[in-house]
């Protein structure tokens, strides 16, 4: 019996895991939940599109030739109290990036090295040597600590972290609904969608045109005798 299989190259499949990695991207930040599994789902995504083996991006923008960049304007940083103790040198400093005509033009790996959050807290400093647990984040700091330790990717084991620093809106160790890395990881995945847009549209395409490949299988059906009485 002759089957036929529709089979697709390694290029091919991997630009539908992009299409679909991008596609669940934007539902999520549209979704607009702030819940734990949110968050880490996004930076999960991100970390692969950006950075693993230099970013799936990258890949598969090749073929097409496009060097990827966005025009962004670097908008505030907050800067507050950090701990709930009193220490004059308890502080952070949100940074803030918009999509803007009126930006600087800058590529995704470029922007992956903006500063993104700066902490100046002595009870922070106390889990300096915990992994993913830094003074100053940039982007991809920010993306690694939330897939890599919060449970997108994997999970660290963190233990005997006081209670104030884990509800902390601007601490790396809180994901509850208050934290600020919500809004880090949402600006991230906002300007990483559109940098993408264009080349979407071209795998899109790519895809709408490819063929799969027809493989034929040969199944022969094999005969069992019946045992044989005694």
């Amino acid at each position: 019996m002759l089957e036929v299989f529709n089979q697709y190259d390694l290029r091919t499949n991997r630009e539908r895991i992009f299409i679909e990695m991008i596609n669940e991207l934007n539902w999520y930040v549209k979704n607009g939940n702030k819940n734990p599994y949110s968050l880490t789902r996004k930076a999960a995504i991100l970390r692969l599109l950006l950075i693993d083996n230099g970013g799936l991006f990258v890949s598969i923008a090749n073929p097409y030739g496009m060097k990827l960049k966005v025009k962004l304007k670097f908008t505030t940083a907050e800067a507050h109290s950090l701990s709930n103790r009193e220490n004059p040198r308890s502080k952070y400093m949100l940074f803030k990036y918009l999509i803007s005509e009126d930006g600087d033009e800058i590529t995704l790996k470029t922007f992956l090295t903006s500063t993104a959050l700066w902490i100046d807290d002595p009870y922070i400093k106390e889990h300096i040597d915990g992994k993913h647990v830094l003074e100053k984040y940039c982007i991809r700091n920010i993306i690694k600590l939330v897939a890599n330790a919060h449970g997108g990717v994997h999970m660290e084991r963190w233990a005997n972290i006081p209670s104030f620093i884990l509800t902390n809106s601007h601490s790396p160790f809180n994901i509850n609904s208050n934290s600020k890395l919500h809004d880090i990881i949402d600006y991230t995945s906002e300007i990483t969608l559109h940098a993408l847009l264009l080349l979407r549209t071209n795998v899109t395409e790519n895809l709408r045109n490819t063929k799969p490949i027809s493989i034929e299988s040969a199944r022969k059906d094999i005969k069992v005798d019946k045992p044989k009485s005694a």
